[in-house]
């Protein structure tokens, strides 16, 4: 899915999933029902949506943190 925003995901090591977004309200409202749902055959138990710090915020795209 292309939503147009920056930012970056990482497991976790007790299993959970961080995500961190940066754009319009529109497209991380987009991003945020897309987690809620979560790819096929997965489970989400919960999704806590904070705000993040701008001085955080990556340059360039999506990418996938370790």
């Amino acid at each position: 899915m292309e939503l147009g925003i920056q930012g970056w995901v990482r497991n976790l090591s007790e299993g959970s999933v961080e995500v961190a977004g940066w754009g319009s309200d529109e497209k991380l409202d987009a991003l945020s029902a897309s987690l809620c749902q979560g790819p096929r055959w997965s489970e989400v138990d919960s999704v806590v949506r904070e705000r993040p710090s701008e001085s955080e915020a990556p340059n360039g795209r999506f990418s996938i943190r370790s």
